[in-house]
């Protein structure tokens, strides 16, 4: 039985109860990886172990998380290990820099947007629960609106599944309309959020997401377009990225948060 494991009960959005297992505080991490790979080691079938954001644990301030972790999955034998991570650049880092304690130990898999029309079958097969449908049309605007990312479309999607609305045929402009919703919830969320953000931080955040993806934050022509200076960005760039205000991923600097970005854009 795992010392730091706590298990609690709440209750879902219907009222029915519901049982979860987690960990609990956690006061020595040593000791708690010792307990879970022991009881990997020791349960009666095979396990597989998913770590979502594996990124993160390169920003903990112990430095030999890494190669700690990367020592341990060696010697289980009980179990097989899947890593994922939303931030492609550093995952990259991890498993194919040489200095890495995890330097090739893994098979790297790229996950792709799903189809456009396979996720239109697909919503329009949930949609058709409630007697209503989604346009192509307005569905290709949704699906390029969040670069085909599936958290925010299923999102926007729930919002129309759930709208009491009495339109069979949802159009672009109901996708607009929900959109709109979800922005109008997160308003102050997002208000508290900016409100960690020195004054510099928040004009290159905002200059960032009405830019879209740029290439460069010290072009001559970015910098000027939002009249911004060159030691104003050096500065609040690394902050940004730092606390995943926003992402450089492939070359272009973006959101993290696409609705963040488009409460941004609206002003």
């Amino acid at each position: 039985m795992l010392q730091s494991q706590k298990s609690t009960i709440s209750f879902d959005i219907n009222g029915n109860p519901e049982w979860s297992v987690g960990l609990g505080d956690i006061q020595a991490p040593d000791i708690t990886l010792d307990e879970i790979f022991a009881y990997l080691e020791q349960a009666d079938k095979p396990c597989l172990v998913a770590i979502d954001e594996f990124q993160t644990i390169a920003n903990y301030p112990e430095k030999t998380v890494e190669a700690t972790l990367r020592k341990r999955i060696q010697n289980c034998h009980n179990a097989n290990f899947v890593f994922s991570g939303s931030k492609r650049h550093m995952m990259a880092l991890m498993f194919t820099s040489q200095s890495r304690p995890f330097y090739h130990s893994s098979s790297i898999m790229g996950l792709e947007a799903i189809n456009e029309q396979t996720y239109l079958e697909f919503a329009n097969h949930h949609l058709a629960r409630n007697n209503k449908e989604i346009s192509a049309a307005a569905f290709t605007y949704l699906y390029h609106h969040f670069d085909g990312i599936t958290w925010y479309i299923q999102y926007v999607l729930n919002m129309l599944y759930t709208s009491i609305s009495d339109k069979s045929l949802l159009q672009e402009d109901d996708v607009r309309m929900a959109i709109d919703g979800i922005l109008s919830q997160q308003r102050f969320a997002y208000q508290a959020l900016l409100y960690q953000l020195t004054a510099k931080q928040k004009l290159l955040l905002i200059a960032i997401a009405q830019e879209g993806k740029p290439f460069s934050l010290m072009s001559q022509e970015f910098l000027q377009k939002y009249h911004l200076g060159a030691s104003t960005v050096q500065g609040a760039v690394k902050t940004l990225l730092d606390r995943d205000f926003i992402t450089q991923d492939e070359g272009v600097y973006q959101l993290c948060d696409k609705f963040l970005e488009l409460s941004l854009r609206a002003g």
